[in-house]
């Protein structure tokens, strides 16, 4: 199984979409959760899957998530890695995607 590396402000991210929708319905915020997760999973196992962003984070790829329901997508930005991905970020795609890349994970 390939893994899935999550940095500090992936999980953050996970945690903050995870309490916006929470507002609404708890029921719904964990769904959406374990629907991100096993997206990274899936992700995770055929890395090559996202299209190569260098412009934010050198070596980044982004992938689009989402169901047509939700009325929004997320962006998932990660690096391929020797056992897996690691991921950076997970965003809204609404927000201006320039402005939330900050404090990415240094060069390896």
């Amino acid at each position: 199984m390939s893994r899935v590396v999550l940095a500090d402000r992936a999980i953050s991210d996970l945690q903050a979409i995870s309490d916006y929708i929470a507002q609404d319905s708890v029921e719904a915020a964990e769904a959406l959760i374990d629907y991100l997760i096993d997206q990274l999973d899936r992700i995770a196992a055929t890395p090559a899957v996202g299209r190569e962003r260098p412009d934010i984070w050198p070596g980044v790829l982004c992938f689009v998530v989402g169901r047509a329901a939700w009325r929004s997508r997320f962006l998932i930005f990660y690096r391929s890695t020797r056992s897996g991905i690691e991921v950076a970020r997970i965003i809204e795609g609404h927000r201006n995607i320039q402005a939330a890349m900050t404090d990415l994970p240094g060069e390896r």
